[in-house]
């Protein structure tokens, strides 16, 4: 048993309750045991699903650059990152480059605990592939077509600015955002957003964690960063991210320690809203 307050190649995961559901109806039951028997299944289906979780509002879809070209290289494709597609590919390349260095330069685990007080920079030590991995599908899980407001999904979700402590275990991927937008800042002029950025690097980060068995995780660019919503929207996208399915209750029950593991009822608990007129200049997340 580990405690779950590492990411990390393999060790203690946030089981969510459809994970533990899958096992018990039979119609979701065969599949798992499909893929017990066959890892390169499991693996297939897996890259559907990620793309269709991450992709879901997205409006522009370009080609597939992490793989055989699958998409027509459309008029809003070319508006958006230039007529020349051989320049969108190599473009690509080199972004994938900058991430694969970044995971070279990455411990193999890192804390996944919030920090300790609601301040930036409190998470020194909180990234490593799999902290990216968990970033993506953080920011694709907001998704709600049905919303009267934002629908969220990675193409209308930041966890910037207000929203820095809404991201799915209240503040723990700060500094995993920052990594990537430091890498997205690098290719801001040719219109490349940090939504884009996000979501390859899970995609290369799942591929990276299942030792190249995802070597060819599909991503299609086209996502805008959307405008950094007000305290409300962020709380709104932050409340429809499932929760792990073994929370403990209280402090009495888990005990003191426990509480520490940073994927507990602490993880449900967002942050006491600063007034309105509270000044975040101090805050250091680039907007």
């Amino acid at each position: 048993y580990q405690p779950g307050i590492w990411h990390k190649p393999s060790g203690a995961a946030a089981f969510l309750p459809v994970d533990f559901a899958l096992q018990y109806a039979n119609e979701t039951y065969e599949h798992v045991v499909q893929w017990a028997r066959d890892e390169r299944l499991f693996f297939a289906d897996f890259q559907d699903a990620w793309a269709k979780l991450t992709e879901n509002g997205q409006r522009i879809r370009c080609p597939d650059v992490n793989g055989l070209a699958d998409l027509e290289y459309s008029a809003e494709c070319a508006d958006r990152f230039g007529t020349d597609e051989t320049l969108y590919r190599t473009m690509w390349i080199n972004i994938r480059s900058d991430i694969k260095s970044l995971f070279d330069s990455l411990p193999s685990r890192c804390h996944s605990i919030r920090p300790a007080s609601h301040h930036v920079g409190d998470s020194e030590g909180s990234v490593c592939p799999s902290s990216v991995l968990r970033l993506g599908f953080h920011l694709s899980a907001t998704y709600d077509p049905e919303a009267e407001g934002s629908i969220g999904g990675s193409s209308f979700t930041s966890f910037l600015g207000p929203c820095a402590f809404f991201d799915g275990c209240a503040g723990c991927l700060q500094e995993t955002v920052l990594s990537l937008q430091r890498i997205q800042q690098r290719y801001h002029h040719l219109n490349v957003s940090l939504a884009d950025v996000s979501i390859y690097a899970a995609g290369l980060a799942a591929a990276y964690l299942a030792e190249l068995r995802l070597n060819h995780m599909p991503f299609h660019p086209g996502r805008e960063d959307p405008k950094i919503p007000d305290y409300t929207t962020c709380k709104e996208l932050g409340d429809r991210m499932p929760s792990p399915a073994y929370q403990w209750r209280s402090e009495e029950t888990a005990g003191r320690n426990a509480r520490l593991a940073g994927m507990l009822d602490g993880d449900l608990l967002m942050p006491v809203v600063p007034d309105s007129s509270t000044s975040t200049d101090s805050n250091p997340m680039l907007v």
